[in-house]
């Protein structure tokens, strides 16, 4: 009895042995589970595309992962922006089209697909897709920034200004977009909004010079003329050896009546690069406002040597001859002025004005039955100035820096 439990018993503990031995057995272990054969085939598609480049091999192997596993938005995405980068837009087009299909509310996909019928020129299509692309991710501000690009190519700037402004309420800190919006909206006349945006854009990057050059652009626009100061100062202390920038911050000093910095600055804009007629025509304007009508005279001319086309100066370089008692030498400059651009108000109005003086009213009267009703008060109320004693006989300097 006592042998018979006792070899029980070893039976057992020869069993717990075998269990335990088993158990702590190499070849008992749980393999990691293999992923996919679709899912290493994106990846090293990825891998391809991300790390090396390898566009054309990137592709190939999206395209094998296609094949094994169709139903995959994923691998047909990335198929997409790997053609795109290889300008392949009409199979990009195909591909992005099936990730859709296969994924209807994959967002990427519909805004990868917009943006390439915009590079192809199928703006409607891009509309659609773009709108369902926002529609899709309303956090996300880039659908609605390319539809607002894809919409002023349509004309449709008033859309275009709403996209815009509704991809402004949803940005981060990231840098870059706020700077693109901001141009955009610049270019659509909206000048508020688009420095609200760039004055973010300028905090978040501080020493880049691009924020701060389009931001002077749009509060020149609104009349911060201070504000526009400011920033293009900014621009100068990034870039000092740009030529255009100083000429710009020598405008900027023109605009808020500082005329010996403004003549200065402008002057060594110009010493650096002398092919600027605008740089020439502000300094002009600029020498007019300090009493140096000879000096803006030549300067004009300059800016006409550089650019004949430049109606402008003629007109500003007519007022300075004013000012230096040659009124019919001012009478011929801005009849080539009138030459060349004959709907140039500023010079049919400053050309009428010069004629009363010379005592050529019915001239004068002329010209302003060719004017529109505004420019045609604004002759009237010179001339009744002139007569009441209270306006100068000379043309006033309106917008010629401008």
């Amino acid at each position: 009895m006592w042998s018979e439990s006792w070899t029980g018993a070893l039976v057992s503990i020869a069993i717990i042995a075998l269990v335990y031995n088993f158990m702590r057995s190499p070849t008992s272990a749980p393999r990691p589970r293999e992923k996919p054969l679709v899912v290493q085939l994106n990846e090293k598609g990825l891998r391809l595309l991300d790390e090396e480049g390898r566009l054309e091999d990137a592709a190939d192997v999206f395209r094998k992962a296609a094949e094994v596993d169709p139903s995959q938005a994923y691998v047909h995405l990335n198929l997409g922006e790997t053609l795109f980068r290889q300008e392949k837009y009409e199979e990009a087009v195909a591909a992005f089209l099936e990730a859709a299909r296969r994924d209807p509310k994959l967002e990427q996909a519909h805004l990868s697909l917009g943006v390439t019928f915009g590079e192809l020129e199928r703006r409607e299509e891009a509309v659609r897709s773009l709108k369902r692309a926002a529609g899709l991710a309303p956090w996300n501000p880039d659908p609605r920034a390319h539809l607002g690009r894809i919409l002023m190519e349509l004309g449709r700037n008033d859309e275009a200004a709403e996209s815009f402004e509704l991809a402004s309420g949803n940005l981060s800190e990231e840098p870059g977009m706020r700077l693109y919006l901001g141009k955009s909206l610049l270019d659509l006349g909206r000048y508020a909004k688009a420095a609200e945006l760039l004055r973010e854009e300028s905090r978040i990057e501080p020493n880049r010079w691009e924020p701060w050059w389009f931001l002077a652009v749009a509060e020149s626009a609104v009349g911060n003329f201070e504000e526009a100061l400011n920033a293009r100062q900014e621009v100068v202390t990034l870039e000092p050896a740009w030529a255009e920038a100083r000429a710009l911050l020598g405008e900027s000093l023109y605009d808020v009546g500082r005329y010996d910095q403004a003549r200065d600055t402008l002057a060594d804009a110009l010493e650096r690069r002398h092919d600027m007629p605008r740089a020439l025509h502000v300094l002009g304007s600029t020498l007019i406002a300090l009493n140096d009508f000879s000096g803006a005279v030549e300067e004009f001319q300059r800016a006409i040597d550089h650019n004949p086309q430049m109606v402008e100066s003629y007109d500003s370089m007519a007022l300075a001859y004013s000012y230096l008692g040659k009124h019919d030498v001012a009478v011929t400059t801005i009849q080539e002025a009138l030459k060349i651009a004959p709907d140039f108000t500023h010079g049919r109005i400053h050309l009428a004005q010069l004629y009363y003086v010379l005592g050529k009213v019915e001239a004068t009267y002329e010209i302003m039955k060719t004017l529109d009703r505004v420019a045609a008060q604004d002759v009237w109320g010179w001339i009744h100035a002139l007569e009441d004693g209270k306006g100068t006989e000379f043309p006033e300097p309106s917008g010629e820096a401008s």
